[in-house]
């Protein structure tokens, strides 16, 4: 639905360090011929003015950068050329060993063989988000058993109120973190929504073995930016986190150029930082194609692609934001900017959201005036509840 974009053709500046998943080590020094291995380790070494230049593939890491580079002299941390580095957030297993990974328990049930202990747990919460590696087309983050069990395809059934367990929904494929014995479990059973056509049901591999899966559970981000400034990612996949998929906090000068962000409650999260821009970026939410509004808000978790809000004033409100030729697309709620004090949006393109798309309201003060500068012009907005 959503696939991995293609890698980029760029020249790799002078004195550029790098990073090989597959061959590298960190105790080498960085060059392009004894690349390290982590990027963690990575970033750690890099200053003001370097770039830290990633070879293809997956790096399953929850990657923190706290580098402070200057105006003239940012810190860039972004694909080799022609390569599309992935930093993935989820647990390894799930993607590198499938076949390994998974057992039958019948009825077209599978669960772990590993429990996982670590992983947080919210009572009747979803805590799990995942999806197909190959076509990123998400999975359900299940907040019931009896959802994931049931045959019931169609809401009107139902019994009891909406977020209450009921007598269980099949919202398609998807997962669920047991909270006794922490033992994830996944089903892929095909769906059966009559309105919107074979082509849009899930009709595909219902043996997990078989399949490269994308499962992150809750309490951290893919990648966190924390105290940073003056910082690029550029040519970059993120993916594999419950929370938000990529979380800015605290930063100032931050640019996300041609990034693909995979939420997540979020695909990004900014909170206290002044000047951000993203250009020609791509932030996806958990929305299947034969998923509703009501089975991800009340079944599953009510997601935004961007979150940059507060119901109450913020004591340090974001400020001075710009996204140029971006898609926001395929979630419950889109970008939420209203406590942003400067905003522009334009030449973006905002698809497949079953709520609001952009949220300017939320800067409200307790005496209901509002503050902000917000510009949105030259945008295409289409499949949204509220524009």
């Amino acid at each position: 639905m959503r696939p991995l974009p293609e890698g980029v053709e760029r020249g790799h500046p002078k004195g550029a360090r790098f990073v090989d998943g597959r061959n590298g080590n960190d105790a080498n020094a960085g060059t392009e011929n004894r690349p390290w291995r982590t990027i963690g380790h990575g970033v750690r070494q890099i200053r003001a003015g370097q770039t830290l230049v990633l070879r293809g593939g997956v790096y399953h890491e929850h990657l923190r950068v706290e580098s402070r580079g200057t105006a003239e002299k940012p810190v860039t941390i972004r694909s080799a050329s022609g390569e599309v580095a992935i930093i993935d957030g989820g647990l390894p297993e799930f993607f590198s060993n499938p076949d390994k990974a998974w057992e039958s328990i019948g009825n077209g049930e599978y669960r772990s063989r590993n429990a996982f202990p670590d992983l947080p747990v919210r009572k009747d919460g979803s805590n799990l988000l995942g999806n197909f590696a190959d076509s990123m087309v998400p999975l359900h983050g299940y907040r019931f058993d009896t959802d994931l069990r049931s045959d019931n395809h169609l809401f009107q059934k139902l019994e009891g109120p909406k977020t209450l367990r009921g007598t269980g929904l099949y919202c398609g494929p998807g997962v669920f973190l047991n909270p006794d014995d922490k033992r994830i479990h996944i089903r892929l059973a095909h769906t059966r929504q009559p309105s919107i056509g074979k082509k849009n049901n899930y009709q595909g591999e219902t043996d997990p073995r078989r399949l490269r899966l994308v499962i992150a559970g809750a309490g951290q981000s893919a990648v966190e930016l924390n105290q940073a400034s003056h910082v690029i990612l550029q040519d970059l996949v993120v993916r594999g986190a419950r929370d938000a998929t990529i979380n800015v906090k605290d930063c100032a000068n931050i640019t996300l150029d041609n990034v693909t962000s995979y939420g997540g409650s979020s695909a990004l999260r900014v909170e206290s930082t002044s000047g951000l821009r993203c250009v020609n970026s791509a932030f996806r939410g958990i929305a299947a194609p034969w998923l509703w509004r009501w089975s991800l808000k009340y079944r599953s978790i009510e997601a935004r692609i961007v979150s940059a809000s507060s119901w109450n004033p913020p004591a340090r409100p974001n400020r001075d934001f710009e996204f140029v030729q971006c898609e926001f697309t395929d979630c419950v709620d889109g970008v939420f900017v209203g406590s942003v004090d400067g905003v522009e949006v334009h030449h973006c393109l905002l698809d497949n959201v079953s709520d609001d798309g952009f949220f300017i309201t939320c800067r409200t003060a307790y005496d209901g005036t509002t503050t902000g500068r917000s510009s949105f012009h030259h945008n295409r907005i289409s499949r949204v509840l509220t524009a």
